[in-house]
């Protein structure tokens, strides 16, 4: 007979469901450090590679609506232990073969996946706790998931002594891990009620249409997607081959150096999601933070030398900025019903990685347009500095952007 699942038990979900954000997060980021062998391993450009990893964030954006409304519909834990087990599956198709289509199907169900990861710890903040925690949540679950990518350095110093296949194995086993704790507690505890109430709501296809057609949300999440891009394309791909060629890092340097955009990240989250509840000058904070992170790119791409602890620094800076991202989730809080929570935010997540993943691609376009070959170590700065100017270009954007949203979501 199942045991009762207590309100103990409910924030012990919260905390797994969280782990599962991190294990998204791990799968997301990992291929950075290896793009160079990847590139190597399946006869790729720079163009080529941006494409396969990007696959992920496509997969992740198509996956965003159906996530939504089966995390609104189903028990939570089963459908994330499903997801858990889709994850491990994908790496397995990405990495067993150099069968590029095969490692497509791979990433892309990597990415599909994974769709399911932020939306459920969203989906618990926003049913069983009260509204004032919301974006506070969001922000340590960003910080979780970025102090662990913050360990970047020390999977690139393992890497120089093991082969770029050993991070995909660890992939497969937590994986397999979470499906399986997923699956206990599915079949050891039954609901809660408010577990079980949180999914009576009867669903409404004129709900979901509103949704569909509120020109805020479309909005809110495209200045969350240009506001995050820098921080995806720094630390997805091009951020460790960017500062080996423009400042003769090693790679555990420059993952080093890619660890404190995340440690930015860490320490900013709980304070933007404080600050979007204490203050009712969100534009401002958004725009601000938008244009200052702008300003900081620029900066990394063009300073002539720097030194280490200055790069990190600068790092440092960026993610601490960038977490005014996550005030968009403090904006969402204002424009979905709660019966439709998990969808609502399912189309926020989606309009924000859709906006990440095309603005890979472009970047990716922009690097093989002018340097056509597999070998990374052919990109010279000229390269990366015409690329990568579509970063500071997409950060006042969204500065600007965010006023288009109506005052009332920013400002109650």
């Amino acid at each position: 007979m199942p045991h009762r699942l207590s309100h103990k038990i409910l924030w012990l979900m919260l905390v797994l469901s969280m782990v599962f954000y991190c294990y998204e997060f791990f799968l997301r980021i990992s291929p950075s450090v290896v793009v160079g062998e990847l590139m190597q391993y399946f006869q790729l450009d720079a163009f080529g590679v941006s494409k396969l990893l990007a696959l992920f964030y496509f997969a992740y954006t198509l996956g965003q609506i159906p996530a939504g409304l089966l995390l609104d519909r189903y028990p939570l834990r089963l459908i994330l232990a499903f997801a858990s087990l889709m994850c491990a599956l994908g790496v397995v198709l990405f990495i067993s073969t150099q069968n590029l289509i095969l490692a497509s199907i791979g990433r892309f169900i990597i990415g599909f996946a994974s769709s399911f990861a932020f939306i459920a710890v969203l989906k618990i903040a926003r049913v069983y706790l009260p509204g004032k925690y919301f974006t506070r949540i969001v922000g340590v679950n960003v910080a979780l998931g970025t102090l662990l990518a913050s360990y970047g350095d020390v999977l690139a110093t393992y890497l120089k002594t093991q082969h770029f296949k050993d991070v995909f194995y660890i992939n497969i086993f937590i994986g397999l891990l979470l499906a399986a704790l997923f699956a206990f507690f599915y079949w050891y505890f039954a609901e809660h009620p408010s577990e079980r109430n949180s999914r009576m709501h009867h669903f409404s296809w004129y709900d979901l249409k509103v949704l569909l057609k509120n020109r805020a949300l479309w909005i809110n999440g495209l200045v969350g997607g240009l506001f995050y891009l820098p921080t995806t394309v720094l630390a997805d791909v091009w951020g460790d081959y960017f500062l080996q060629n423009q400042y003769h890092l090693t790679l555990t340097q420059s993952s080093y150096v890619i660890t404190w955009l995340f440690m930015g990240w860490m320490v900013g989250s709980p304070i933007m999601g404080y600050l979007a509840d204490r203050f009712k000058s969100r534009r401002s904070i958004i725009s601000v933070n938008a244009l200052i992170s702008a300003y900081l790119v620029w900066h990394l791409l063009f300073l002539p030398e720097a030194s280490l602890q200055g790069l990190s620094g600068l790092m440092f800076l960026l993610g601490l900025s960038s977490s005014a991202q996550l005030i968009i989730w403090r904006i969402f809080h204002q424009l979905a019903p709660m019966s439709l929570a998990a969808t609502g935010i399912a189309l926020t997540n989606m309009i924000v990685m859709l906006t990440c993943a095309l603005g890979q691609v472009v970047i990716g376009f922009f690097m093989s347009f002018q340097q056509n070959s597999d070998d990374i170590t052919l990109y010279t700065n000229h390269d990366y500095h015409h690329s990568l100017m579509f970063l500071p270009i997409a950060l006042i954007a969204a500065a600007f952007l965010v006023r288009l949203l109506p005052k009332a979501y920013l400002d109650r």
